[in-house]
C-alpha cells in the first residue's frame, strides 16, 4: 500500500504536468490557509492588468465570499474571465 506522503507526491508531480503544460506550481512554504490565501491575493494582483495598488483588506474580503461559496467547477467556470464587479 503506498504512503501518504507518496500518493501526495504523485499528484503533485502529476498536477504540475497536467496537459503538458505547467498550469499548477507547488508551493512548499504554503503550510496554513492563511498562506493560501496571501498566494491567492498575490496572484490576483499580479494577474490584473488594471489594478493600480493592492487590493485593500475590504476589496480581498469580498474577493474571499466569492470564492467561498464556489462548490463545483462549473460555478468558477462561470466567474472565469468574466467583467463582474462585486460591490457591496
Amino acid at each position: 500500500m503506498q504512503s501518504e506522503l507518496a500518493f501526495e507526491d504523485e499528484l503533485i508531480e502529476y498536477l504540475t504536468q497536467i496537459g503538458g503544460s505547467k498550469q499548477w506550481n507547488y508551493v512548499p512554504e504554503i503550510k496554513t490557509n492563511a498562506d493560501l490565501w496571501a498566494n491567492v491575493k498575490h496572484i490576483l494582483e499580479r494577474n490584473n492588468k488594471w489594478l493600480k495598488k493592492s487590493l485593500s483588506e475590504t476589496e480581498f474580503a469580498q474577493v474571499k465570499q466569492v470564492i467561498n461559496v464556489i462548490r463545483l467547477p462549473y460555478e468558477a467556470g462561470q466567474h472565469y474571465g468574466s467583467n463582474e464587479t462585486i460591490t457591496d
